[in-house]
Order: C-alpha cells, then sequence, then structure tokens
C-alpha cells in the first residue's frame, strides 16, 4: 500500500472500466448485460461514519420522521476497493458484504485491502468472517438470462441476506455510490436495456419490512408508486457534509437519499367514486411478485386503472336533473337504453383499435350526495402490445384511466345516449355514418 489509495486507485486495475471499456475478460460470467461502463469513485470513512451514526439515531437530521434502527448486516453494491465493507464489518462489528463487477477492484479489495489489513492486525486479528467480498454483477439476480430466461438465485441470496435470520434481514441497510448517473445513463451508453437504478430499486423492493437502502442518486422514481400513494416505503434525505466523496474539491457535500420498506403490501385505490366505495371489499397487492421478484404493477385494486393525475373536482353532469327528467324517468330506464343496442358491442370488436382515436365516450360513477353522475372524456390513444388491449381515456379534467375492450363498450354506450349532455361536443366535427354509425351521429 505504499503510496497511499491515491496510487493504488491511479492504477489499470481500478481504472479500468471508468470509459466504456469493459473487455470480458474483466467480468463475471455472464455479467455486464446491463453496462457498458463502471465509474469508478470512492465515498470517504469520514462520510461512512456519519451515515451510520445518522441512520442508528445518535445524530439528527432535524427530520422528526427520519427512521432509525441499529443496523444489523450491511451490503456494499460496487464495491470498489472494499472499503466501507471492511469498515462495518470490522470497526462496526456488522456482518457485511460487498459486490463488485470488475475483477480487478476485487482482487485489489480481497488481496491488497482486506489481507493488508488482516496482516496489519495479526495480534489481534478482525473476524474474517464477518466481511464477504464477491465478484459479481448484482444485476443477474434480476435480470433474466437471455438463454435460460432464469435470475440468479444464489445471487439474490446472497444480495438480501436470505442465509440468516430474519432479525438480520430486517436490519439490513444497503450502500450504493451511485452518484452522478453512474448507474443510469451513465453506465449503459448507447444500449436499450434496463438502467441499474431501475435494479437498484427492485432490489430495495424485495428487503425484508424494515430494510433501508442509501444511495447517491435517487432511485425511488424507478418504483412509480410514491410514498404518499402505495405507502409501502419511507423517503429522507439528508447532506453528507464536506469531504465524502473522492471527486470534486475538498468541500464537497452530497445529498444522500434512504429509502425504508415499511410494508410488504399496498392497496392502491383511485380516487373515483365507485373505486373509493369499494376500497374496504378488495385484498391488497404484492410489492413484488413472489416468484421472479419484479416489482408489480401499480394499478387501482378495484378498476385496474394505472396512477394517473389525482382526481380534481370534476366538471359533473347530473343524470336525473330537471333538463333530462323527460327523458330518462328512473335510473333502470338508462340502463335499458344503454344495454339494448348491440351494435355497438360489435364495432369495438370488429373495428381497429386505432380507429377509436377521438371518439367521445361517457361514463357513471356514483357519489353518496348527488347520486349519479356522468363525466365525458375522450380516446387519445390505445395500446395492442400485449393482450388485452387498453385504450387512454383522457377526461375533461385531465384525470386518465386505462380500460379493456369491454369498459370502452360501456362507454360508447352511455354516451351514445347521454351525448346531448356533452359539454365538448359543440366542438367536434360530426362523424361520418360510416365511420360511427352507432354513437357519434
Amino acid at each position: 500500500m505504499n503510496g497511499g489509495l491515491e496510487r493504488i486507485e491511479r492504477s489499470s486495475l481500478i481504472q479500468q472500466g471508468n470509459s466504456n471499456d469493459m473487455s470480458k475478460e474483466f467480468l463475471p460470467p455472464e455479467g455486464g448485460k446491463n453496462q457498458t461502463g463502471a465509474q469508478y469513485g470512492r465515498v470517504s470513512i469520514g462520510c461512512m461514519y456519519r451515515i451510520v451514526d445518522i441512520l442508528e439515531g445518535r445524530v439528527s437530521t432535524e427530520q422528526d420522521d427520519f427512521p432509525t434502527a441499529p443496523i444489523k448486516a450491511f451490503l456494499d453494491i460496487g464495491h470498489g476497493l472494499g472499503i466501507q465493507v471492511l469498515q462495518m464489518g470490522w470497526s462496526h462489528g456488522v456482518l457485511s458484504r460487498g459486490c463488485e463487477i470488475m475483477k480487478g477492484r476485487n482482487t485489489l479489495a480481497k488481496h491488497i485491502m482486506r489481507d493488508g489489513l488482516l496482516d496489519w492486525t495479526r495480534g489481534d486479528p478482525c473476524d474474517i468472517n464477518n466481511v464477504d467480498l464477491r465478484w459479481l454483477d448484482f444485476s443477474s439476480a434480476f435480470n433474466a438470462d437471455n438463454e435460460t430466461g432464469l435470475v440468479d438465485i444464489d445471487t439474490r441470496e446472497f444480495l438480501l441476506f436470505q442465509d440468516q435470520q430474519d432479525e438480520v434481514q430486517k436490519g439490513l441497510v444497503v450502500f450504493v455510490n451511485n452518484a452522478e448517473d453512474v448507474f443510469g445513463p451513465r453506465s449503459n451508453q448507447g444500449s436499450d436495456v434496463t438502467s441499474l437504478d431501475c435494479h437498484l430499486a427492485e432490489l430495495f423492493a424485495n428487503l425484508q419490512v424494515g430494510g433501508r437502502i442509501v444511495t447517491l442518486t435517487d432511485v425511488s422514481q424507478y418504483l412509480e408508486l410514491k410514498p404518499e400513494v402505495g405507502k409501502w416505503y419511507t423517503k429522507h434525505v439528508f447532506e453528507s457534509g464536506h469531504s465524502a466523496v473522492s471527486w470534486g474539491n475538498q468541500n464537497k457535500s452530497v445529498p444522500l437519499y434512504v429509502l425504508t420498506k415499511v410494508a410488504t403490501k399496498y392497496k392502491y385505490i383511485c380516487k373515483r367514486v365507485s373505486c373509493q366505495r369499494r376500497k374496504d371489499s378488495v385484498e391488497d397487492i404484492d410489492v413484488v411478485d413472489p416468484i421472479d421478484g419484479k416489482i408489480t404493477e401499480p394499478r387501482c385494486a378495484c378498476c385496474g386503472a394505472l396512477p394517473g393525475r389525482l382526481l380534481r373536482d370534476r366538471r359533473r353532469v347530473k343524470a336525473y336533473d330537471n333538463s333530462v327528467d323527460h327523458f330518462f324517468s328512473s335510473r333502470q330506464q338508462l340502463r335499458k337504453t344503454v344495454k339494448k343496442d348491440d351494435k355497438i358491442a360489435q364495432l369495438v370488436s370488429d373495428a381497429d383499435p386505432g380507429s377509436f382515436i377521438q371518439w367521445r365516450i361517457a361514463k357513471e360513477f356514483v357519489d353518496p350526495k348527488d347520486g349519479m353522475l356522468v363525466f365525458f372524456g375522450t380516446v387519445t390513444e390505445f395500446d395492442d402490445s400485449e393482450s388485452p388491449t387498453r385504450w387512454r381515456i383522457c377526461y375533461d379534467d385531465d384525470d386518465l384511466e386505462d380500460v379493456d375492450r369491454e369498459e370502452l363498450t360501456k362507454m360508447f354506450k352511455l354516451y351514445k345516449s347521454m351525448k346531448r349532455l356533452d359539454p365538448q361536443k359543440k366542438n367536434l366535427s360530426k362523424p361520418s355514418k360510416k365511420e360511427s354509425p352507432a354513437i357519434h351521429g
């Protein structure tokens, strides 16, 4: 170690991968599929001490709701020289693991840093069983092999400490120096693949309740549901303080993002009245698929709609106000009028999905105070890449909803009966009979 860390860090074994030059001989078997570069950078020992003190509650962030708890296990993704793993394992006495995709960095971490420290402390040796530095690609735990279609279960078990007791897994802290998009666009330039930050989000979602991930770039953007909606995790941010990293000037401070998992299931219910009324009768959704560990798609547990903008007060039209009492004397009469026309169902079944773009729709909702309400909207796009085909509805207040063929048929049928109340109908050109004889005439 003559010459210090700076000399070691300038060596080719460390620099390999900094310039998107990841040669296969330096990568683990079947590794590196998700990246073209592996930028090296080091978080200081002092910064790591501050992180630990904050996570365990010895130093305050002045955030009343900041979660603190003892660290029972530690994982460093992209461990570099292994400094954080050795620091946590031997200075804090925590079971610590690290993984590194670059062979040279892993070799130096084990045979120079780890073995050197063991030799230096041979009079009072550290517990070598407390640290485990491995040469592997962490994304293989979630990124299926092209040939077998399987993920690396052994790697996932290693990363999540699944070979340890539940108490250890619940106290796991994952640390990742992914500053300045080095796990994002900079890691896979020119590649159309899932980013490493996205796989970090998947790793976090697979933690036990109580598990935390600390990153230098926020990965919650890949979780789709924000904490205030999904309520299965929390997010906090604090500053590292000066002299935190090996790049930039000595006064450089970086933001540190802490995500804490608080539940394994959640219930997302959109703000539509009908869904809110049913919310107590539907089951919670698993955060991740128990088979492949992928984050489940965040759809409303009632109607299946994807999260859009939260609903504002819609422009409401009462179906039974004085202006239409003479036409619809009761709700039953309305349903009878809507259901009797099967030509619309045949049209939706046979027509090209794209032919309905810009068509108007209507949908009824039940409000406890106002009774049945009718909302109007427009079909804006469709997706037939997977079955069944789904259409995107943009309501007049900008709320969004994705619907299938059956739902779209119901909307068109209702619109046929209610189009005279559509506030935007006067602004629409009249479609030809060939285009829509049953709906927009």
